[in-house]
């Protein structure tokens, strides 16, 4: 009997061994492809966001400042490097574009602007002031800026007058009507919106109103 108990508890010690063995390896089998996918999965994505960055990076323009003062061409070269450090930077593209738009830059701006809404796309002040740059050389583009502006916030005056205008110009009365509305919503007494309604009114020909 003695011998029984001690032969099954060696053969059962032997089994509980070699059971930990399988589940080792099991283990190892399963965890070493994980760690591996893991860490090839990482270096992808690192390559593809180094890869975007370049992108960004190459598209960075750079303008003409032989004729410019040296302290203006400092702020624009300051501004320029800021931004192929940081290059998927919304905030950084904007910022480039402000100062080269501040210094009649407005085709130059206008690219950065785009950057920046492609970066953040929620940001009304990149197609507005996509819109503002491209308004006079392309005209219908700066319709659309304003449009995604005012889709944007709409609680945002200046996108809607902006829009009417162009429209009115355009002689397209209704659209320009309705987004006079919108916009004299937020503000009824801005001089903007009444000279605006005030035009379309003498368009359809109601005086006394466009006199008011």
């Amino acid at each position: 009997w003695h011998f029984l108990v001690a032969t099954w508890l060696h053969v059962s010690s032997k089994q509980v061994i070699v059971g930990k063995s399988i589940l080792r390896d099991w283990r190892t089998y399963v965890t070493l492809p994980l760690i591996a996918v893991i860490v090839a999965t990482t270096a992808w994505r690192l390559h593809i966001q180094q890869l975007r960055k370049e992108r960004f990076r190459r598209s960075v323009p750079l303008v003409d400042a032989a004729n410019l003062e040296r302290e203006v061409a400092q702020i624009i070269d300051e501004s320029r490097a800021a931004l192929l450090a940081t290059p998927v930077s919304a905030r950084a593209w904007g910022e480039y574009a402000n100062v080269l738009l501040a210094h009649e830059f407005s085709t130059d701006a206008a690219q950065c602007y785009v950057r920046a809404e492609e970066l953040d796309g929620q940001e009304v002040r990149w197609p507005y002031l996509q819109g503002l740059c491209m308004k006079v050389d392309d005209p219908e583009k700066a319709l659309a800026c304003f449009r995604r502006a005012a889709r944007l916030k709409a609680d945002f005056i200046f996108p809607r007058l902006h829009l009417a205008e162009m429209l009115l110009g355009a002689g397209q009365v209704r659209d320009a009507d309705f987004h006079l509305a919108r916009a004299a919503e937020l503000d009824p007494r801005n001089p903007r919106v009444l000279l605006g309604l005030g035009r379309i009114a003498f368009l359809k020909g109601r005086l006394d109103e466009a006199l008011r």
